[in-house]
């Protein structure tokens, strides 16, 4: 089954770190970060960073997180500035335990796309995209170019605990969320 959006809506997120792990493109395997998701999940990462106390202000879920130069348009892709990070968010200036780094993000509004699919269909730069272009259409299109710090985009796909899981079809529904100027 192809992937459907469900729903949009603006979310205003306070200021806040996410602790995690960060990756690169060069850590990336053939069918996404998918493994890094794995290995997440087998060293019950969620349980350490659990005892920091996960900020309460936002819809709480593990993050995908991605970073991007803002002008990546005008670069090739291998010149991209692109990070991944698995982690969870949290108050500002909660430290990051040991084996993990950290990114601070700006109060800030979030355009947020839930996308419902099986779990092919869902992740990728197609969803990615039309998770946007939806939110261009209800007049969220605007990025803002330094949430990640100097001309740095932000965006992520947020593991929702009360919608990513299957339903009665075995399809889920991801949260694809940009940060707004």
């Amino acid at each position: 089954m192809p992937f459907e959006i469900i729903h949009v809506q603006k979310e205003r997120f306070p200021a806040l770190r996410l602790v995690g792990k960060r990756f690169t493109r060069a850590d990336c395997g053939p069918g996404g970060f998918g493994e890094k998701h794995a290995e997440w999940s087998k060293n019950l990462r969620c349980h350490e960073l659990a005892k920091l106390g996960f900020a309460d202000s936002v819809e709480r879920g593990l993050l995908g997180l991605m970073t991007l130069n803002a002008d990546h348009q005008k670069q090739p892709r291998e010149q991209h500035r692109f990070a991944y990070w698995i982690g969870h968010l949290f108050p500002p200036q909660t430290p990051a335990p040991d084996g993990y780094s950290c990114i601070d993000l700006p109060e800030s509004d979030v355009g947020v796309a839930w996308i419902r699919g099986d779990c092919g269909s869902i992740f990728g730069e197609t969803p990615h995209f039309a998770a946007l272009e939806k939110l261009k259409a209800h007049g969220m299109g605007a990025l803002r170019e330094n949430a990640g710090g100097d001309n740095t985009l932000v965006f992520f796909e947020r593991y929702a605990h009360a919608r990513f899981k299957p339903d009665a079809q075995g399809l889920f529904t991801l949260d694809y969320g940009f940060y707004l100027a």
